[in-house]
């Protein structure tokens, strides 16, 4: 039998627990309504993006007594189509109001009645007030995405008509095969996301779009978009992306910025400096900006030195912007004065063309620190400076004032703790798209991209673009040009003199073909790309893709990866199937149906940031499926992630066999046949 002190005990203990178990459970209430995608908002059909990412939603700290924040029925992230949003509360005599612009709600807000349709990228905070009571905020980042494809024309190699067309989209995570049309008619299937339509009428604008299945049942349709055939009918200027070399059989176009009758181009390079100090000589290392004049932008520039800075002064990332405005240039950099990157300072300087150099700012913006940057100047002139802080772990958007002499206003904080490196934006058809590149120090990497309508706005999650190494490089900036057909490039850098194993060709920019539509963004690797005044950038594709869509079987596989099939259907995206071999050494072999003579090959291999590999291999071509000759021979490569192979034999093939003999680590040199991928086998060429 218990004594009183025993039950006084035991009702104590009782009370504390009891008291304990009623805080769990409200707590769970409040996170409840924090984190609505983890309430229930059962068989609701989102048609949400797969993989993108909600971010973490907000978590109460107010007591539980407080009035709590309101439900919001969608979680932030990406949508294909337009969206019905609701709110709701627990406790019926909340009242809830809520912006759509991403200001702080309160009672003068939008008070809620019936469910908001999101049809455009839209930041939606909402609070809760019973009486005068309110909650905290909660908030929602929806981004509305179309689904698009882009068309471009593009010539072979030897011709001199642009009368071919690739077309790209994005491959959809709940569509399984697509199908292709050209003005309504059905011009081939694919399960990547890449064709080519070959030989078309000079002059005549063709519409294409695609269709996504899944099971047999139309998923979707995408935007269309056109492309016209035509002729050159002007000398251009030729760049090779093999090795960033400009074409000597044609006409070069000027550089710099034409200002009267003269060019302009500004620099910032190393110089020593040697100087009389009393009795002796002494040397001073550091950065001078320099100013180089052409009369014809090609040849004859003639150069002066506008300002030093001594060592440990260091400038990164320079680019120059002509304000028609106020008739200066105005040169951008990353810059270091204290050794180091510790800084992190944003150096901008104007100059009149053949005036004096004006510093207007050499500091962090804002008080940001500021390391890979760039500048965007909009359709109004109104200039911003996209730079990357926190340690590089986030991107600032500031505007600069009317002279574009100083940041006045933080417009905007993207992609938080996304490490994303050498940021630019360019602008088509009131859609904004941001390109970045990943870390991964001197070597290739995926670039990605994101779009949206309003810089201080809402963009959408980012989006591989290219293929998984960038062709080799790591993306830079993007340009425009052509009078008439307006084109866009992305310089994209191949830092091959950094590399562990040095490339001989050292540091070059691969010129990248960009296309946008309606918020999506393709970008291809071509053998050569033309630039022409009227046109812009004229692609020049090494022959027909042999291998698009041909069958493959290989001598081993592993179990977890994909089939041998996704080497040749066009998609080789850092997330797209890779082919794995059971074990080292395998083969692929890919059946052309065809015979062809085959000019180039292009293979893309699987990445792993920091421990990059490359691969020991041959490549063998065969007429009959029986005997087979050797084309390449890369036993001794040390490239990682994209091969450019030029093939000197003409002989006629229709097999190819990728011999993969060895996966080897750049870096130490060891084995590392678990880093084994192979994206994408592509042979160029002609069918004979």
């Amino acid at each position: 039998m218990m004594t009183n002190k025993e039950n006084q005990r035991k009702t104590i203990f009782l009370s504390i627990f009891l008291t304990c178990f009623l805080i769990i459970l409200e707590q769970e209430r409040i996170v409840g309504q924090a984190f609505p995608r983890m309430s229930a908002v059962v068989g609701q059909s989102t048609n949400r993006v797969a993989n993108t990412k909600p971010k973490s939603g907000y978590i109460s700290t107010i007591p539980p007594s407080a009035v709590v924040a309101p439900l919001i029925s969608l979680p932030d992230g990406d949508y294909w189509e337009s969206q019905t949003l609701k709110l709701t509360h627990h406790h019926p005599a909340a009242k809830i109001y809520y912006t759509l612009n991403g200001s702080e709600p309160d009672k003068n807000s939008i008070k809620y009645n019936t469910p908001i349709l999101i049809d455009k990228n839209t930041h939606i905070k909402a609070i809760a007030y019973i009486d005068d009571e309110p909650s905290k905020p909660i908030t929602r980042e929806l981004a509305i995405r179309t689904w698009a494809a882009t068309a471009t024309e593009f010539k072979l190699a030897g011709e001199n008509d642009v009368k071919n067309v690739k077309i790209h989209w994005e491959q959809r995570p709940d569509v399984e095969h697509y199908k292709i049309y050209r003005d309504g008619n059905l011009i081939g299937e694919s399960t990547g996301d890449v064709f080519d339509d070959y030989n078309l009428d000079i002059g005549k604008t063709y519409t294409y779009y695609v269709e996504g299945y899944q099971a047999g049942q139309k998923i979707a349709t995408s935007l269309d978009h056109q492309a016209t055939p035509f002729t050159p009918s002007e000398e251009v200027s030729v760049y090779k992306n093999s090795n960033g070399k400009q074409g000597s059989n044609r006409r070069k176009q000027p550089e710099g910025i034409k200002v009267g009758n003269q060019y302009y181009r500004y620099s910032i390079r190393h110089q020593v400096k040697t100087t009389e100090e009393g009795t002796g000589t002494q040397t001073v290392r550091g950065r001078a900006v320099y100013e180089l004049v052409s009369p014809n932008g090609l040849n004859n520039w003639t150069s002066r030195e506008l300002a030093f800075y001594p060592h440990p002064a260091n400038f990164e990332g320079v680019s120059t912007q002509y304000n028609k405005r106020t008739g200066k240039v105005v040169i951008v950099a990353h810059y270091e004065d204290a050794g180091g990157y510790v800084a992190a300072k944003l150096y901008l300087a104007q100059i009149t063309p053949g005036g004096d150099l004006e510093v207007t700012f050499d500091d962090r913006p804002l008080g940001f620190e500021s390391r890979d940057q760039s500048i965007f100047i909009d359709d109004d002139n109104t200039a911003y400076i996209l730079s990357a802080t926190n340690m590089n772990e986030d991107v600032n958007i500031y505007q600069l004032d009317e002279t574009w002499s100083k940041p006045i206003r933080l417009v905007n904080t993207v992609f938080k703790g996304q490490h994303r490196e050498t940021p630019y934006i360019t602008k088509k058809d009131s859609v904004y798209y941001f390109f970045s590149s990943k870390a991964s120090g001197w070597y290739p990497s995926q670039a990605m991209y994101a779009s949206g309508t309003d810089l201080a706005g809402v963009w959408t999650q980012k989006k591989e673009v290219g293929n998984n190494s960038s062709f080799g490089s790591q993306v830079n900036s993007v340009f425009s040009t052509g009078s008439e057909r307006i084109t866009y490039g992305m310089y994209s850098y191949r830092w091959g003199a950094q590399y562990h194993h040095s490339e001989k060709t050292g540091n070059f920019p691969r010129i990248l073909f960009v296309n946008l539509n309606n918020g999506y963004a393709s970008m291809e690797y071509y053998d050569r790309l033309e630039r022409h005044e009227k046109y812009g950038l004229i692609p020049v594709q090494a022959g027909r893709n042999l291998t698009l869509g041909k069958p493959v079987t290989a001598t081993s596989s592993d179990a977890g990866t994909a089939p041998a099939s996704v080497v040749t259907d066009g998609a080789d995206l850092d997330s797209s199937p890779f082919f794995k071999g059971g074990k080292l050494p395998y083969s692929l072999t890919v059946d052309m149906e065809q015979h062809a003579s085959i000019t180039e090959i292009n293979l893309a291999t699987r990445l792993t940031g920091g421990s990059e590999t490359a691969y020991k291999y041959t490549i063998e071509a065969s007429a009959d499926g029986k005997t087979y000759h050797t084309i390449v021979d890369n036993l001794n490569n040390w490239k990682v992630g994209f091969h450019i192979l030029k093939i000197a034999n003409e002989n006629p093939y229709r097999y190819l066999r990728l011999n993969v003999h060895n996966v080897v680590n750049v870096h130490n040199e060891q084995e590392a046949e678990w880093a084994d991928g192979i994206f994408e086998l592509t042979a160029f060429g002609e069918y004979k």
